[in-house]
């Protein structure tokens, strides 16, 4: 991976493992599982319906959708079938803060970020 699409924080995956970035480097990153690790043995993990539901994501039941409330937004998803997911994010009085396509948690980590300032955790 390139050091350029990391951030302290973002779950990525090393062979078997799932790890969190606690810091980057110039050629790798410290993590949670194994110290220290080049970045080209980094995989990003792409999202699916499960991943989703495991941040907190909520399955919107009418639509094939899926949604996370913050105390100062909404983020929307959805499923194309190329394997991206348009992210949809509005703050409390539903106006539109921004959106994009994105393929991976660490993508969705950094929107959310960006957007609300607001983490995703695993639940």
């Amino acid at each position: 991976m390139d050091r350029k699409d990391l951030r302290i924080g973002d779950r990525v995956k090393y062979g078997d493992y799932v790890i969190t970035v606690w810091s980057v480097g110039r050629e790798s990153v410290m993590n949670d599982v194994d110290g220290v690790i080049p970045l080209d043995r980094l995989e990003p993990i792409y999202l699916s319906k499960e991943l989703l539901l495991e941040l907190g994501f909520k399955e919107n039941i009418i639509e094939p959708t899926f949604y996370i409330h913050f105390n100062n937004g909404f983020v929307n998803t959805i499923e194309h079938e190329d394997g991206l997911w348009y992210v949809e994010i509005d703050n409390n009085i539903h106006e539109s803060i921004g959106s994009t396509n994105i393929d991976s948690i660490h993508q969705l980590q950094h929107f959310v970020w960006d957007c609300l300032h607001q983490e995703l955790k695993f639940i």
